[in-house]
């Protein structure tokens, strides 16, 4: 069956990013304004609005257990706030240009940040250890979890990096994209590609992503996917 409208949801400004929560009862909304939109899924109508560190927000991620929202944007700098009470409880500056993506580690103790600067900031929720990831002359533009300890980037060189957080060291590139890599998606064992050069890449967990091998080729999804009738 073909796709239907199932609800409106009404924004002053454009949109850059939305999430749902992990129970999907509730969506957060962010753009190009100074606030974060909070919606009940089921009837559309606002919970709250919360302010943001800066007026181009461009990253947002909900903690696995629904606890913490996460959003950052143009200025660097990662708001943390109480999904629950909407108090914000942390701000931090994470890089010195423009943040394009953050995530939650699967069990919501690291809270991981990439952008412009080139770098990767692993940063933990509780207490002040931190490190960083360096891409070289790549800006990051996507990340997603693989599993417990391995991360995927994507970005500005066309190349996506898997990264192992506990030797902290890249482990794999998978090449093929001949854009920039701009988004990311992992499930089933399989991580889910797109960006600038209009096409999906589907890429198996194999020897390329857990064994160090340097390069591998997408299993499926050279072309774009096909436009829903």
């Amino acid at each position: 069956a073909s796709p239907s409208l199932v609800r409106r949801l009404s924004m002053d400004e454009a949109v850059a990013t939305v999430a749902f929560s992990a129970d999907g009862s509730q969506l957060a909304a962010i753009g190009f304004a100074k606030t974060l939109r909070l919606f009940d899924a089921a009837t559309g109508s606002t919970i709250r609005k919360l302010d943001c560190p800066c007026v181009d927000m461009r990253a947002l991620a909900w903690s696995a257990d629904g606890q913490f929202i996460a959003a950052a944007g143009r200025n660097g700098k990662v708001r943390l706030w109480d999904a629950i009470t909407g108090r914000a409880t942390v701000d931090f500056k994470s890089h010195e240009q423009r943040i394009r993506d953050l995530t939650f580690s699967p069990d919501g103790s690291q809270l991981v940040t990439a952008g412009e600067d080139r770098t990767i900031r692993v940063s933990s929720i509780t207490s002040d250890d931190k490190f960083i990831l360096n891409t070289g002359n790549a800006k990051v533009l996507a990340l997603t979890y693989c599993g417990p300890d391995l991360l995927a980037t994507g970005g500005s060189d066309n190349t996506i990096r898997i990264w192992d957080l506990k030797e902290r060291t890249e482990v794999a590139l998978l090449t093929g994209h001949t854009g920039s890599v701009a988004a990311l998606a992992y499930g089933s064992e399989m991580l889910v590609s797109s960006g600038y050069d209009s096409t999906v890449r589907i890429w198996t967990r194999e020897r390329s992503i857990a064994d160090n091998t340097p390069s591998a080729t997408p299993r499926v999804g050279a072309l774009p996917l096909p436009r829903l009738q």
